[in-house]
Order: structure tokens, then C-alpha cells, then sequence
């Protein structure tokens, strides 16, 4: 996971602009073939997360948040706890595959019915990719109507 010098941010001087908006990463976390394929599961949403934060977009990778506490309380506890903070977001960026995923499907559905913006990121190139002008062009909107 590296910083990107070509990412879309705005910057001020050497620094990026933060902006006041909170997305959610949506993807897989769980996979019966093992923690293997639980952890490629947390290192692909930590790459849209960071792709997230390379544009000046502060996002909450719930992946991140409880990586490997598998066991530690039942699935229904993680599950419920993303879904508090996914209601506090402002927009959610979805990591390739998500489709897969009854929780992943769950989380869209839930920002579709209350009207919360749903990007999509992609792979290409060895790395992973958000839309940066749409997401970027969604804030802005979302900044001009609070000016």
C-alpha cells in the first residue's frame, strides 16, 4: 500500500484537501476456504480504502476495524456494528466482487434505500482504482448545498 503522486486530490501546497464527507468501504470479509482468503478479503478493502484517502476522502474499512477478531463474538455482532457506521456515511465505495456477499449485498441495498451514493471501484494494472471524478463531483454537490 503505497501514497499515489498521481492521484486526483486537490492540494494545498504539499497537502491534499480533506474533504467533509465520510464514505464506507463495502466488500467481502468473510470466506469459508480460510483465513487465507480472509485476509486477501482485508488487504483488497484496505486498498480501496487507501485509494479512498489518496483522493482526500476520509472512509471508515470496517474490514480494518476488526480484522481477525473472528471468534472473539458471534459474526451477528460485526455485522450489526458495520451497519451503525455504515448509516453514519455520506456515500460507500464497493471493492470488486462485492456481488458475492450476502453482508456486501445487504450494505448496498441499505444505501440505495436511503438515497446514500454507491461508487464502485476497480482493478486494473496491479492495482485497485476509485471513479475519483464522480466521487469527487458527488462531494462537491454535497459541499455547495451546505454553503
Amino acid at each position: 500500500l503505497a501514497w499515489s503522486a498521481t492521484c486526483g486530490a486537490e492540494r494545498r501546497g504539499d497537502f491534499m484537501k480533506v474533504r467533509d464527507v465520510l464514505a464506507y468501504v463495502i466488500g467481502p470479509y468473510r470466506d469459508q476456504r480460510g483465513a487465507y482468503f480472509v485476509a486477501e478479503n482485508i488487504r483488497r478493502a484496505r486498498e480501496v480504502s487507501l485509494a479512498l484517502w489518496n483522493i482526500g476522502i476520509p472512509n471508515i474499512c470496517p474490514h480494518a476495524n476488526t480484522a481477525l477478531f473472528d471468534g472473539a463474538a458471534p459474526d451477528e455482532v460485526w455485522l450489526a456494528g458495520d451497519l451503525v457506521m455504515l448509516r453514519r456515511c455520506d456515500l460507500a465505495v464497493t471493492v470488486p466482487g462485492w456481488e458475492k456477499s450476502s453482508g456486501s449485498r445487504a450494505e448496498v441495498d441499505d444505501c440505495e434505500s436511503r438515497g446514500v451514493h454507491v461508487f464502485h471501484a476497480f482493478y486494473g494494472s496491479g492495482r485497485y482504482y476509485v471513479p475519483e471524478q464522480d466521487i469527487l463531483d458527488c462531494v462537491r454537490a454535497r459541499e455547495a448545498l451546505r454553503a
